[in-house]
């Protein structure tokens, strides 16, 4: 039972790391785009 749990929580850590990131690649773009 807590092998799954403590997979699935980890599991859900890295979507949300992935998630950040591709929100912070996302402003970097925009910030590129307002300086052109």
């Amino acid at each position: 039972m807590w092998h799954t749990l403590a997979g699935r929580l980890t599991e859900v850590t890295k979507e949300q790391n992935e998630s950040v990131e591709k929100l912070k690649l996302r402003g970097n773009t925009l910030n590129k785009l307002d300086l052109i």
